[in-house]
């Protein structure tokens, strides 16, 4: 309940919403909802698919053991690779073709989480106005 009161609190502080008097079909009212939409996906695909791989590893390392001594991933289990996106310009680190599929994996993820935080906030008559590109998702995702 917590979580879903401070995502609540997170949500009205982002959108200029007043119960009732928002008018969802106007451009200024649609592309604020997209903005902070966009921030609360690649929000969410930040904690998903990074922090939450990365806390498993640091409580199980790869190399670990389970209660009877056998190899902790191994069998069924595999051990996570923690996904991030990585600029194609970076300088920090070299990127891989397996990268970039991350990448258009990950900003297909933010379009699709934020396109379904919209339809909260929106009238669905909205239309393309609504619409998150792929290139508004990366540009997001690179800042």
């Amino acid at each position: 309940a917590l979580d879903m009161a401070k995502e609540l609190s997170e949500d009205l502080g982002s959108i200029p919403f007043i119960v009732g008097t928002a008018d969802t079909c106007d451009p200024e009212y649609v592309q604020a909802v997209k903005a902070s939409s966009l921030k609360w996906a690649i929000s969410q695909a930040h904690q998903l698919f990074f922090l939450s791989m990365n806390e498993l590893i640091d409580k199980h390392p790869v190399d670990s053991l389970d209660d009877e001594g056998a190899p902790f991933w191994s069998g069924t289990r595999r051990a996570p690779k923690p996904l991030r996106f990585i600029p194609l310009d970076s300088e920090e680190d070299e990127v891989s073709a397996q990268q970039v599929i991350i990448n258009e994996r990950l900003s297909q993820f933010v379009r699709s989480a934020a396109r379904l935080r919209m339809e909260m906030f929106i009238s669905p008559d909205n239309g393309e106005l609504s619409l998150i590109e792929p290139e508004e998702a990366l540009k997001a995702l690179e800042d």
